[in-house]
Formats: C-alpha cells, structure tokens, sequence
C-alpha cells in the first residue's frame, strides 16, 4: 500500500479537502507517525545482515541505515552464537561471520513511497491512526479519543494469533 492511500483515506473520514498541501502535509507526518508505532509496538519489521566480528563488537549503525529497535539473534552458520545488547552496539564473540538478525524502525516516507507495513493492517486501519494523530495536533481531543479507539481495536484484530482450537475427545471409563 502507497502513503498517498493512507493520506486519501484519512482525508475522507476526516471530511478534509485531500488537494490541500497544508493538509496534505500534516497528514503525510501523522501516516509517517502511525507506521512507526505500528513498526515499533505491533508488527516489527526485521532484517539479517552479515557482519564480520572483528574486535567482537558490532555497531548497529554498521547493521543497517534505518534505528535498530532490538537485535533478535546472531547465527554463525547454523549456531546460535551469545550476544549482549547495549545502547549503540552489541558485543559478542570476536572474529567470527556472523549473520546478525534485528528487529528494526523505517525511515520516513514519502508520499509516493510504499508504508512498509504488513498488508493484514492495511490502509484503512493506518488511515484510523492517522486521522486519531491529525485531531490530536488540530486540538479536536474529542475525536482523536473516538479514532484513536476505532484505531486501537482494529489494529488489535489484525494483530491477533489466529490459531485452531482443538478440544480433547472425551474418554469413557
């Protein structure tokens, strides 16, 4: 999904005109908000990049452009190699190849660009997110409360596990 989308639709459930560039922009900033929060608290976003260990500590800024949230694993071939996480790095053992597995936060988007969040959210949930932000910053708190809760429970329902439930057959004595 495009940001133009998320913007069109929030546009619309906010009855504002899509063509302004005022509006246009602040809603492009509350999108970029939504799909932090989103990348951050509900669906992460993770990468695995080879390093070389060197000295045994691996700068996160050497993992990938984007802000590092929390580094998930690192493999050396197929052994899980310990690994202790600080502010601006991770140490671990040194002079190995290692792929390194990281839960990461994406830059801001453009409004041509694609929202890199997973395709169960969708725009309209994000647009509900965006239009709750858009209220807070215009000082509307009374709506930001009522898509702020349309927001949070539909984001909620995509989230959740979905699994078959199974119930034991009853046995006789």
């Amino acid at each position: 999904m495009q940001m133009q989308e998320i913007i069109k639709l929030a546009s619309f459930y906010l009855g504002l005109d899509e063509n302004d560039g005022t509006i246009k922009a602040q809603l492009l900033k509350c999108a970029n908000l939504i799909v932090n929060e989103i990348c951050a608290d509900y669906c992460p976003l993770a990468r695995e990049t080879a390093v070389r260990t060197g000295t045994g500590k691996v700068e996160y800024t050497a993992l990938c452009a984007e802000r590092v949230l929390e580094v998930l694993a690192v493999k050396c071939g197929d052994r899980n190699v310990p690994f202790k996480s600080f502010p601006t790095h991770i140490k671990t053992e040194p002079g190995l190849d290692a792929a390194v597995r990281f839960a990461y936060l994406p830059g801001d988007c453009g409004e041509d660009d694609g929202a890199p969040i997973p395709d169960k959210i969708g725009a309209r949930i994000a647009a509900y997110g965006a239009a709750s932000e858009y209220c807070l910053v215009s000082g509307l708190f009374e709506e930001a409360v009522i898509w702020e809760k349309r927001y949070k429970d539909a984001l909620a329902a995509a989230v959740r596990k979905r699994a078959e439930i199974t119930i034991p057959a009853r046995r006789w004595l």
